[in-house]
């Protein structure tokens, strides 16, 4: 199972993971995606609540923390491969597990 979203980083969930990964994406990015799938009311619910509990979220639990495979939105798709291989190669699974 692959679990989606900030807040499947939450201890409840992440007991369970073998890999954790977050993508860092640019503000600008963030904020283009959510102007194009939300309304404008749901637009502000989303600066006035989702973002904050979010941002609150990750302060919380000090995400990403050395737990987690983080990706940067410039990284070519080797690179994440890379990081994501080397981390499964610390916590014990192989290769052919990616």
């Amino acid at each position: 199972m692959i679990p989606e979203g900030s807040y499947s980083n939450l201890p409840q969930i992440r007991a369970y993971a073998d890999l954790m990964i977050i993508m860092n994406t640019s503000w600008e990015i963030r904020e283009k995606r959510l102007m194009e799938r939300e309304s404008p009311a749901s637009l502000k619910r989303f600066y006035d609540l989702w973002i904050p509990l979010e941002n609150a979220c990750f302060d919380a639990y000090g995400l990403p923390d050395d737990s987690c495979v983080l990706i940067l939105e410039e990284m070519d798709k080797a690179e994440m491969k890379k990081r994501i291989t080397k981390k499964m190669k610390v916590e014990g699974n192989t290769q052919e597990d990616v």
